[in-house]
């Protein structure tokens, strides 16, 4: 059998897993993703070991779900400031104690505090802010994983975009 027959197949699968997980917004990208695993599948595909269809399926939902994992990871990770200038000038007194006020006023922990602090204001790296808090960087990666979950969770109550 020809990939093409089994694409044709097997595409309504693709587009379920897509559906289910409700990913329209990257229809293109992961019905992409689905194709390749498919593909993958069907090189590896030997039929001495049963039938194509669960090794198929295997595939595309363990590609999408990597994919989704990724996006999530990426997501966490980074901390998105589009605009440099809405940080204040070190010179400009006025606006620090306005963002530090600010800072003060979030639900974080003192340790999520100082990580926000150090890496808004100072533009630290987590080895340079383990360093200098004398903990280890994954304890600091920590730190900065909860309070981007705080900080994602209030702006979801309060209907802000990230």
């Amino acid at each position: 059998m020809q990939f093409d027959d089994v694409l044709e197949q097997f595409m309504p699968m693709i587009k379920g897993c897509i559906s289910r997980w409700r990913l329209y917004g990257e229809l293109e990208e992961f019905e992409q993703i689905g194709r390749i695993a498919l593909h993958e599948a069907w090189e590896k595909y030997n039929p001495e070991n049963g039938p194509f269809a669960p090794l198929a399926k295997s595939y595309v939902y363990g590609r999408i779900q990597q994919e989704l994992t990724r996006q999530n990871r990426r997501r966490e990770r980074s901390v998105m400031l589009e605009n440099d200038h809405l940080l204040p000038d070190q010179e400009d007194t006025a606006g620090l104690i306005c963002l530090l006020s600010f800072l003060q006023s979030l639900p974080l922990s003192g340790r999520e505090m100082d990580w926000l602090r150090l890496y808004v204001m100072e533009g630290s790296g987590p080895s340079e802010i383990a360093e200098r808090m004398g903990v280890s960087v994954h304890t600091v990666k920590g730190w900065r994983k909860q309070a981007l979950q705080k900080l994602r969770t209030l702006a979801r109550e309060q209907k802000l975009e990230w």
